[in-house]
């Protein structure tokens, strides 16, 4: 509910706060984007809708010894929101350059079974279960090729083209449940991107590519997009924590 709120609110900012202008003729439009973003940092190419983690030492400490381990990626939500730029190449060809906050992430679930020495035959192992949630900010700067296609009062579009990430830094969440459901910790932390610590060694360079599809109506383009990382960015990536990547969908409100 607090997300949707702020979208709202950036939503009425700038549908009265963004202008046009004119460059050689043709109408240049200043516009806002504010969008809601389903993703996951995966170490699979293409990587939604499964998704992995870049795993720390400390998860691995707590693994030595185990019979076995499974790990398994969930979904976040995130939101985004920046200014655009929307020119016109030709008539149906645009351009849109901009510089948009971006928030990628994931939610992930290991369960670490280890054996109980000394027990009886009924009852041989226990399982641990930790619960940890990461979301990684962004500084997004894409470039968009959008066609329309124009119809009577609306426009269809499809878009695609690069866009580059600048890390901010993040946060993590973590629980940790001992013996199949008794709560052993619970903490949180900062994650400062491309320090290279102990860690999450998460990079502050991000980059890939985005296509979508979408309507626009009058001045605003509701799309649905998908952006595909191709930056690993896992910075001490090895075969316990593997390359990961950042992947997503996004719907998006783009007010010109």
């Amino acid at each position: 509910m607090k997300k949707i709120s702020i979208l709202f609110l950036l939503a009425m900012i700038f549908q009265t706060s963004f202008s046009q202008m004119s460059i050689g003729g043709r109408a240049v439009y200043i516009g806002g984007k504010v969008g809601v973003n389903v993703s996951t940092v995966s170490n699979n190419l293409p990587g939604f809708p499964l998704g992995s983690f870049g795993i720390h030492k400390k998860a691995k400490e707590e693994a030595e010894g185990a019979i076995r381990s499974e790990i398994s990626g969930r979904l976040k939500t995130g939101l985004q929101a920046g200014i655009i730029l929307d020119f016109p190449a030709t008539d149906r060809l645009h351009v849109q350059p901009g510089i948009i906050f971006f928030q990628y992430g994931c939610k992930m679930k290991a369960e670490i079974s280890k054996p109980i020495p000394d027990t009886d035959p009924v009852k041989r192992e226990t399982t641990d279960v930790m619960k940890a949630s990461v979301t990684l900010n962004y500084i997004q700067i894409p470039l968009v090729f959008q066609y329309k296609k124009e119809r009577v009062r609306s426009a269809r579009l499809i878009q695609a083209g690069p866009y580059i990430g600048i890390g901010l830094g993040g946060k993590m969440k973590e629980k940790y449940f001992e013996n199949g459901g008794d709560l052993k910790y619970t903490g949180g932390w900062q994650i400062p991107m491309g320090s290279n610590n102990e860690l999450y060694d998460y990079s502050n360079v991000d980059y890939g590519v985005t296509a979508g599809f979408g309507w626009q109506f009058r001045s605003v383009q509701a799309m649905l997009n998908y952006n595909f990382g191709l930056k690993n960015i896992n910075m001490n990536y090895s075969a316990y924590s593997p390359r990961v990547y950042n992947s997503g969908v996004a719907i998006t409100l783009t007010f010109l």
